[in-house]
């Protein structure tokens, strides 16, 4: 077995664990699953082994967890509470600065884009600044050209999966300003995406956005329905955030679809 697929069933076991022992336990972070189950999850997700690029062409970053694991993260979806009086007073500025520094004079966003492109190289004089890359788009499916600049960084984007106004209105009102800014910035809920899909996705929640279009076709394709529930699932749950209920039916109902 590759290490690739020991750190699943490892993450799968903690998932899986986590569901029966811990869920509604009042010793998780932010109320939501401990912390050693967080790291190995969003381990799981995150991980791009020292030296790995992929060539142009294969799946980004999105984690295809087997039939078994969507099944037990469809029970979590399932034990999420309902938001049926969403907060009030959203305001970017309360989330903190875009992006936090990941050391190393690197950012998240550097962070981002030399995990989620391909064939990547670094502006010169930096080891953490990416210059030119290839994206296999997340959602659509199709590979973006990335070169940085002025009037061309904008082709590849970086989106929060579950967005920081969603999070507010389903719990996060009621984090310090401190913990917002982790939100913010943990990679778990980051994925770099072309433009038009980072715009159609904008605030909206996961029904929603499975239901968008650009240009008359499908915001979110067949092939990434099953990684961005089960990724928008897991922010859930490690956050101990609330959902709404057409968004949770559509978690429960996808996610078990995809274990079938």
């Amino acid at each position: 077995m590759n290490f690739a697929k020991r750190l699943l069933v490892v993450a799968v076991a903690a998932i899986v664990l986590s569901f029966f022992v811990v869920l509604g336990g009042n010793g998780g972070l932010f109320g939501g699953l401990p912390s050693r189950v967080v790291d190995t999850l969003s381990d799981a997700w995150n991980h791009r082994p020292a030296g790995y690029s992929r060539a142009a062409g294969t799946p980004g970053p999105g984690l295809t967890l087997e039939g078994a694991d969507m099944g037990g993260l469809a029970d979590q979806a399932a034990a999420v509470r309902v938001v049926t009086n969403p907060a009030q007073g959203y305001e970017p500025d309360a989330f903190g600065e875009d992006w936090a520094s990941a050391g190393g004079g690197c950012t998240v966003r550097d962070e981002v884009l030399a995990r989620d492109l391909a064939d990547v190289t670094y502006s010169e004089g930096s080891r953490c600044q990416v210059a030119t890359g290839t994206l296999v788009d997340p959602y659509r499916g199709f590979e973006v050209a990335f070169t940085r600049g002025r009037a061309t960084s904008s082709a590849v984007q970086i989106d929060h999966v579950l967005a920081r106004a969603t999070a507010w209105r389903t719990g996060a009102n009621d984090w310090s300003a401190e913990q917002r800014e982790a939100f913010s910035n943990d990679t778990l809920n980051l994925l770099a995406v072309d433009g038009p899909s980072n715009a159609a996705k904008s605030d909206k929640t996961l029904s929603e956005f499975a239901s968008a279009t650009i240009d008359g076709t499908p915001a979110l394709a067949e092939a990434g329905r099953c990684d961005f529930t089960a990724r928008y699932v897991s922010v859930v749950v490690k956050y101990g955030l609330g959902m709404y209920q057409a968004d949770k039916d559509y978690a429960v109902a996808t996610l078990r679809e995809c274990a079938a």
